[in-house]
């Protein structure tokens, strides 16, 4: 059950992440930068960004599901001491 409790914190952080990435590309303008513009290429897309993250989701309910049903069935009995 460890290995799971793991992955998921592991996709949590790949979640994360794929939500900081930024998805814009083209010729854009900053406000406070003049006549200046700046280019910006993307290699990965908002749409892929989306569906990656939506993956991850599925991926950590399918896990979390699998740790409640396992805590759930256990019981842990404790010897005296």
């Amino acid at each position: 059950i460890m290995h799971k409790i793991l992955l998921i914190a592991e996709l949590k952080s790949e979640a994360a992440f794929m939500q900081r990435i930024p998805t814009h590309s083209g010729v854009i303008k900053p406000k406070y930068q003049g006549d200046q513009t700046l280019t910006y290429f993307c290699t990965i897309t908002k749409a892929q960004k989306d569906q990656r993250i939506t993956e991850i989701q599925d991926q950590i309910d399918v896990l979390q599901t699998e740790i409640d049903h396992y805590n759930a069935v256990t019981t842990i009995e404790i010897e005296d001491i």
